[in-house]
């Protein structure tokens, strides 16, 4: 597996086992550090990856992203720790947007 790639998986509202199966498929193939996961619709889902496996990149779920935007704009981010590794913009090709 090439260095230059990285993969974003975002397990929106997956349960305790399709999560499993995901972190099982990137330890297998040695990918922990080319992987920044999270799951954006299911918070409890979320601090379940985390502590699955810390050794991956998390993302900020929304309403840490509009938390951490808030407290920036008002000069107060240095009360908040920053836990995770990034953020993420929702995207979607427009095929599945002419689908929904």
């Amino acid at each position: 597996m090439p260095n230059t790639i990285f993969y974003s998986v975002d397990l929106k509202s997956a349960d305790e086992k399709s999560a499993r199966l995901v972190n099982d498929i990137i330890k297998a193939h040695g990918l922990q550090s080319h992987v920044t996961w999270g799951a954006s619709e299911k918070a409890s889902t979320h601090a379940l990856l985390e502590e699955m496996n810390p050794d991956i990149a998390t993302f900020y779920i929304k309403m840490q992203v509009l938390t951490i935007s808030f407290l920036n704009l008002f000069g107060l981010l240095w009360l908040y720790p920053l836990p995770h590794d990034s953020f993420h913009i929702p995207t979607m090709p427009s095929e599945q947007v002419e689908r929904e």
